[in-house]
């Protein structure tokens, strides 16, 4: 079995894309030929989907962006889909994560993803979603042990071939919509966190930018 592991994650090596992925192919068996490639630069995906062609089975992992995914995301399915006999036939794991504690909101992306699965003629096309993965870049790893170890389960049932079923789907502390009261809960702490995100937009210069609607 030659796997394809892609980090789409517009971090690289340092995002919670690729700690995803870490834990995921944990478990598999010594014999399990891994090839992983980051898509963050968009002059080396097409050389990256070179390197994958030639795999058995790919699991692409990436954020969640404003409902929406990285647009060093979508290029490289884009890129993909210039190779589209090298990946056609093969069995394909989407993950999409995010800071997001509710899955509803990675549904859009999803729907997305198994229409490009469609397009490109792999299947099964699976899809995993993760919610609340921010804060994971700044805890121990041994926090997560639960989310790791169900991952590594799961990264052995698809690489043996085996069905996945909705159980396997669902991580642990999955939840697809938080009742209306717990959303109030949110709403009332929501001004915190804008303190976490206001220092990310200065310090990237994009503060004064951030009502800006580029594309109205």
């Amino acid at each position: 079995m030659k796997l394809a592991l892609v980090n789409a994650s517009p971090r690289g090596k340092k995002s919670n894309s690729g700690l995803l992925l870490k834990w995921l192919v944990r478990d598999l068996p010594a014999d399990a030929e891994k090839t992983l490639v980051c898509a963050v630069k968009a002059e080396d995906q097409k050389a990256a989907i070179g390197q994958i062609a030639g795999c058995d089975a790919l699991v692409i992992a990436f954020p969640l962006y404003t409902d929406a995914m990285p647009g060093i995301t979508k290029k490289f399915f884009e890129n993909m889909m210039e190779s589209k006999k090298s990946f056609s036939g093969k069995p394909v794991l989407f993950i999409i994560h995010s800071g997001f504690p509710e899955a509803v909101q990675s549904r859009m992306a999803e729907r997305y993803v198994r229409y490009f699965a469609g397009l490109m003629d792999m299947h099964p096309a699976e899809c995993l979603i993760i919610g609340g993965t921010e804060a994971m870049r700044f805890a121990p790893e041994e926090a997560f042990g639960k989310r790791a170890n169900a991952l590594a389960a799961l990264g052995k049932k698809f690489v043996a071939g085996q069905v996945l079923t909705e159980s396997d789907l669902h991580m642990p502390g999955h939840r697809e919509k938080f009742p209306r009261a717990v959303m109030g809960l949110f709403n009332v702490i929501a001004p915190l966190t804008d303190v976490f995100w206001n220092q990310l937009l200065k310090k990237n210069g994009a503060f004064k930018k951030r009502f800006d609607r580029p594309y109205q």
